[in-house]
Parts: structure tokens; sequence; C-alpha cells
């Protein structure tokens, strides 16, 4: 096989933290370093990232301020010279030879589409381990490409048109819709697994995680009615709102406690989902109330991310057309 270049493109935004050691992971491979390029894409950090990155002189270094992160991972991409492109986060780490074992995937697979999971740093805290519910050395696969570890063919990637630039998030999922659509075969494998380090460690930063993975709920709704995950947020949300109503209004007690019953229901059938999926986890009963908790936490943070985006999508449609 002749030899392959890899670009690497991670998109940066106020990572001072975790940057310098998502750069050294990559930049210590064992693969020569003819055959790979890192690009970073500073999505206009007001800390340190921009620093840090310009401290690498390996580093290709790409300012972009104030662009969604489908038009992050774009200018990354289009400033490749590699024949495959990698997405990464820059809050992840890769081993010494993953790189390397890249190589393989694509000497059997020239034309696949590849992605992996999210592997746990040390000494998680209990947000991290009781959402992802992995075991030690593999990670529960999503269902969908995530965009801390896409790999592809470039020539694919311009093929399938690139990243969505007008979504906040979900840029990755709904990538992977168009190359399903396209006909192009995507293959998760924990082959592609990286560490995450920048997974929310407390619960507010957990809510606030999922604000933002739910902020396009409407302005992508043709999607999101296809989502199951947007179904129980939506019924969560519409529970919620039947119970106040009823207790300002003064509502029977039998229909309050009805309405509670389900709303409490609703965080549960998500624990279910996530325990069914997660069977390479050794479950504990007293794990349960933590599982709970946070399967809660989450549909608390995505019904204000759904009724933040019905409120950006109303307020759009009161501005004037501009082209009248």
């Amino acid at each position: 096989m002749r030899k392959v270049k890899f670009s690497i493109v991670l998109p940066v935004f106020n990572e001072e933290e975790h940057i310098d050691t998502c750069l050294k992971s990559i930049l210590s491979s064992s693969l020569p370093n003819d055959q790979y390029e890192v690009i970073a894409v500073d999505n206009g950090s007001q800390d340190r990232s921009a620093e840090i990155i310009k401290y690498h002189n390996d580093v290709i270094y790409i300012s972009a301020p104030n662009c969604n992160v489908g038009r992050v991972r774009n200018l990354g991409a289009r400033a490749a010279s590699g024949d495959y492109l990698i997405f990464l986060d820059s809050d992840c780490t890769i081993g010494s030879a993953w790189l390397e074992q890249k190589l393989e995937l694509i000497r059997e697979h020239p034309e696949t589409v590849f992605g992996g999971g999210i592997l746990l740093p040390d000494r998680p805290t209990w947000i991290e381990r009781f959402w992802t519910l992995q075991s030690e050395d593999r990670s529960e696969l999503p269902k969908r490409l995530i965009g801390a570890s896409i790999l592809t063919p470039k020539r694919t990637f311009f093929l399938a048109g690139e990243f969505n630039e007008t979504v906040t998030s979900g840029e990755d999922s709904e990538f992977h819709g168009r190359l399903t659509d396209l006909k192009i075969t995507v293959n998760l494998t924990n082959d592609m697994d990286v560490t995450h380090l920048g997974n929310a460690k407390t619960a507010t930063n957990f809510v606030r995680r999922q604000v933002w993975h739910s902020e396009n709920y409407i302005q992508d709704i043709r999607s999101s009615i296809k989502d199951p995950i947007f179904i129980l947020t939506a019924t969560f949300v519409l529970l919620f709102f039947s119970l106040a109503i009823s207790v300002i209004t003064s509502g029977s007690k039998t229909k309050i406690a009805a309405i509670i019953v389900m709303l409490l229901i609703v965080p549960a059938i998500l624990t279910f989902k996530r325990i069914h999926r997660a069977r390479s986890y050794k479950l504990r009963f007293i794990d349960l109330p933590k599982l709970y908790i946070i399967d809660l936490l989450y549909l608390v943070g995505r019904g204000i991310g759904l009724l933040s985006s019905v409120f950006i999508t109303a307020q759009k449609s009161k501005q004037p057309d501009p082209h009248y």
C-alpha cells in the first residue's frame, strides 16, 4: 500500500486545560511525522489556547472566530493536505500506536467512514462513570458518528457535502445521516475509541451541556421528530407544564398525582434503555438511584434546550426579510 497521509482536524474553543495534553498525545505518535499533520482551528478562544497551540511548531494554526462548530471543522478539512481526514476533539487524547493502527483499518476498507466512542480518563467523577456506563477497556459505541472520533477519506467528506454549518451542535450525527443516504458505509468500532478528558464532571456542567446539545431541536425539526430522545424530552416538558397548570389552577389531587407519576416514569425509561445497552457494565442495585438522577438531569437540560430552541426560532421568524 502506498504511503498514506492523515490530516487531523481539531476544533478549539477555550481549551487551555486540555489542548496541550491532546497535542502531545498526537505528536508522540509512533507513525512517522511525514504521514500526518495536525490542524487546530481556533473558534475565538479567550484563554491561552492559541498561545499553547502556537508553542507546538508542527501544528497548523487557523483562526476562525464566531463560527458554528461545523464550519470550524470544515475550515480545517479545506486546509488539509492528507488523503484521509481524522476529526478529533481538542479535549481528547490518543495512544502512541493509535494512528498507526488506523492504517490497518483503511488498508482493509479504504472507502469506509469510521467512527468510535469515548473512554473515561483516570479517576472519573460519579457523573462521568454513571453517564457512560462503560467497562474499563472499551466504550459503549454510539449509534451515530460523534465529532470526537471520525476517520473519512477526504474525497468522501467533500462528496457528502461537509458538515452542516448552520447548526450549533449535532453536525456529526447529521453528517452520518447524509452518508447513509448516499449509501456510503459507516463503521462504528472500538478501534476508533479516544480518551475524553473534557466530560462534564458536575451536575451543573452536565445540564449545561445538554442544553447546548438540544438548542437545534426546532430548527431541525424533521430530524428531531425521528429521534426517540426528542420525543421523550417533549413529553417530559409537556408533563411538567401540565403539572404546573394543574397546581396553579388547583386541579384534582388524583390528576396531579397521576401527572407526577408519569413525569417520574420518563427518566426511568432512559435509565432502563441505558442499562440495556451497557451490557458490559457490571451494574449494582445501589447504582440505580445515581443512574436515575443523571437521566433526570439529562431531561431537564434537554427540556431547557428545547424551550430555548422554540424561543430562538420564534425570534428569527419576527425578524424582517432582508430581501424586502
